[in-house]
């Protein structure tokens, strides 16, 4: 019996120093994911350069970009000099999804996107050198920022795959290259002509090398009051999120031209004009005592409406706040553009087949739509080549009076979204094969639609059409 009772406290006191080992264990063990997760009460962090080099010796910044109240500014909470190995240790406290890294002579970036190095046993980060141009569109999504000293630069939203090295090129100002990985990677090619910069913005993916944009390039005013004595101006407007999802922008210059553009991204919409003197009267009286942008304060909803407004003068580009009745008047300008962009008479110009064909047979094609007509009340009409009838108003017939089309309905656009919804009444013809659900997209006089099929008019069958071209006869 006491044996028994010996072996048994011999068998608990090993399970008792099995678990407190494997605890220990356990205990030792950090969540490297991400350095938001660091459990310790500090955090060793290495700064590296676009050339991965250590960035020794120079003082380090904290920096806290969560502003709870208006008009206030990113504060320093914290700095220590960098040791030879470009390496400095944080509170753990000072840790947030809002805090920023950087230096004097680096650009700060948030510390959450830092990676663990399990070699070195520490947390590192890469930094371009502090900015002083922007290259931008006002209707991309792409952002690049380029350093001081053009050695490097950072694709906004793209974590190190955006941080690229620039060098002299033999046909360009400069050609900035990420990581480059099969399937993956970004370069950007800056030209220089005369004062102005451009850049053109291409990667790598799964179908070979793809442009992603044409941006312009301009002097980055960081946290600079604009100019309120400007003559030649350009403002750059932008409406994006809400429960509708817009995707909305604009550029209206001093001279009245005008630029709206509806979901750049996929099937842009695309119409330039010119804007009402009111609106160009009513910017210039703002810009007299217009103010840089507030600080982003509290949660960003995934529903939230957001508006961006940008000044650009002298070759340089301002940020600013956006007045209520500011981006009133540019909201309804572009919903006035967008709503009356497809109103007018269309003919049709070319087809895009589905499946590629190496030749078409005469009971594969049909005739071509002689007359497509949006009305600004939401009606359409259709008529093929050779179709639809005359309604004579004169005794003699001689004179036409009214077109009747071949058949007609009712239309509805989103452009926001490119999608376009058309139903038809019956008339002289009654479209066989219709399909009114689609995509849609207009690029000043041309507009495309694609899945969409307006009928079948004299072919046996329905041709293999995806995608129909239609060029403006009128406005």
């Amino acid at each position: 019996m006491t044996a028994e009772l010996s072996m048994r406290t011999q068998i608990k006191v090993v399970l008792a120093l099995l678990l407190f080992t494997v605890s220990c264990q356990s205990a030792q063990r950090q969540d490297h994911t991400s350095i938001l997760k660091e459990n310790g009460k500090t955090v060793r962090v290495v700064l590296l350069d676009i050339a991965r080099k250590p960035i020794a010796g120079v003082d380090v910044e904290l920096i806290d970009s969560k502003c709870e109240a208006p008009n206030c500014a990113t504060a320093v909470v914290w700095n220590q000099k960098s040791g030879a190995d470009g390496s400095v240790t944080i509170p753990r406290n000072l840790v947030h999804e809002t805090t920023l890294i950087g230096t004097r002579a680096n650009e700060p970036r948030e510390l959450q996107a830092t990676s663990w190095d399990e070699e070195q046993g520490m947390w590192r980060l890469r930094l371009i050198g502090r900015v002083a141009t922007v290259c931008s569109r006002y209707d991309s999504s792409r952002i690049i920022f380029v350093a001081e000293d053009w050695a490097s630069a950072q694709l906004e939203s793209s974590g190190d795959f955006g941080l690229m090295s620039c060098f002299e090129a033999k046909d360009a100002f400069r050609t900035c290259q990420g990581p480059q990985i099969p399937d993956a990677g970004f370069s950007a090619t800056l030209t220089r002509n005369g004062e102005n910069i451009s850049a053109r913005l291409t990667g790598e993916t799964i179908a070979g090398p793809k442009e992603f944009a044409q941006l312009e390039c301009y002097h980055f005013a960081r946290a600079q009051v604009p100019p309120h004595d400007v003559k030649n101006w350009i403002v750059e407007y932008s409406l994006t999120g809400g429960i509708a999802f817009f995707n909305r922008h604009l550029r209206l210059a001093n001279t009245g031209e005008l630029t709206v553009s509806a979901n750049p991204d996929t099937s842009r919409t695309l119409i330039n004009t010119h804007a009402p003197a009111e609106l160009v009267a009513k910017i210039n009286e703002f810009l007299k005592n217009a103010q840089p942008e507030h600080p982003t304060t509290g949660p960003i909803h995934p529903d939230s409406l957001n508006s961006s407004l940008a000044l650009i003068s002298g070759g340089s580009k301002y940020d600013l706040e956006v007045p209520d009745d500011i981006g009133k008047a540019l909201d309804d300008s572009m919903e006035s553009v967008l709503k009356t962009a497809v109103v007018g008479t269309w003919w049709e110009s070319e087809w895009k087949l589905c499946r590629p064909a190496a030749q078409l047979t005469a009971d594969q094609v049909d005739l071509p739509i002689e007359s497509l007509i949006f009305l600004d009340n939401g009606q359409y009409s259709v008529t093929w080549k050779g179709g639809g009838a005359r309604a004579y108003g004169d005794p003699t017939g001689k004179i036409p009076h009214t077109a009747v089309p071949d058949y007609s309905g009712k239309y509805a656009i989103q452009p926001d979204h490119s999608s376009i919804h058309l139903t038809f009444e019956p008339g002289i013809y009654t479209p066989r094969d219709f399909s009114g659900d689609g995509v849609v997209w207009i690029d000043d006089n041309k507009l495309v639609l694609r899945n969409v099929w307006l009928g079948t008019y004299k072919a046996k069958q329905k041709p293999d059409i995806c995608e129909m071209t239609f060029k403006r006869t009128s406005g």
